[in-house]
């Protein structure tokens, strides 16, 4: 991956709009293109080094684990999304609705509206089958999604999404997690680090194998992923 320095200050201004410790801008800014050239060496030295994250809960409908990055973490996180990850988009299918543009709650919601018509006018037999994986960013093993990267993605690309998964293989995060009560930990070499810019992505393709599969080995055309929750919708033959 080759960044420039445009790619750095781009990354800066899309996620300052969302960082509410204003300290943390003002010591970025203070110095602010010593610290894009300082990020930019590092980067495309491979160089750069994550710090730990401030782990944190928030009870918004329920009790979740937030794991917020340093500044410099979070823009060296949307460089490598959208130079490394948001090119694999085009491999996606369209129903395949978190987190993308142009889609969304929206536009799953749309399709949701649509195949109901449709299936509803090929026979009034049909069933809904509704899907979801427990614990699924803590599940994502990291073996397992390089391989299916290693698919699209140089070598060096390839290391790049390797160091942000192997963060969550500190000791600190499950000892931090224990503290807070909670009850669900990581594994060695599994899991995303809750909140990442690139792991929303990663989720949305770790299962697009079986998205693929479910639409075309299975024939299943009307079919709605929304990150871990999925939904099929499918007519039913003969008498029932």
């Amino acid at each position: 991956m080759k960044v420039e320095l445009s790619d750095i200050e781009d990354a800066y201004l899309k996620i300052r709009k969302s960082i509410r410790n204003k300290k943390k801008l003002y010591l970025f800014e203070k110095n602010y293109y010593s610290n894009c050239n300082m990020l930019l060496d590092k980067i495309n030295s491979g160089n750069y080094s994550y710090s730990n994250y401030h782990i944190f809960t928030i009870t918004e409908k329920k009790k979740r684990l937030i794991m917020s990055s340093t500044l410099e973490d979070k823009i060296v996180n949307h460089v490598i999304c959208k130079k490394v990850l948001l090119p694999l988009d085009k491999y996606l299918i369209d129903s395949n609705c978190a987190t993308r543009v142009g889609r969304g709650t929206s536009y799953a919601r749309y399709l949701l509206d649509k195949y109901l018509v449709k299936i509803k006018n090929e026979s009034n037999n049909f069933y809904i089958l509704k899907f979801d994986f427990k614990k699924y960013f803590y599940n994502i093993n990291h073996k397992v999604l390089l391989s299916k990267l290693s698919k699209y993605l140089s070598n060096e690309d390839l290391l790049l999404i390797k160091d942000i998964l192997n963060t969550t293989n500190h000791d600190y995060i499950n000892n931090t997690i224990r503290n807070l009560g909670i009850s669900t930990f990581y594994k060695k070499d599994t899991g995303l680090p809750i909140g990442n810019y690139t792991s929303q992505f990663i989720a949305v393709f770790y299962l697009n194998d079986l998205d693929h599969f479910i639409k075309e080995k299975l024939g299943c055309k009307y079919y709605i992923r929304y990150m871990d929750d999925g939904i099929i919708l499918v007519r039913l033959e003969g008498n029932y």
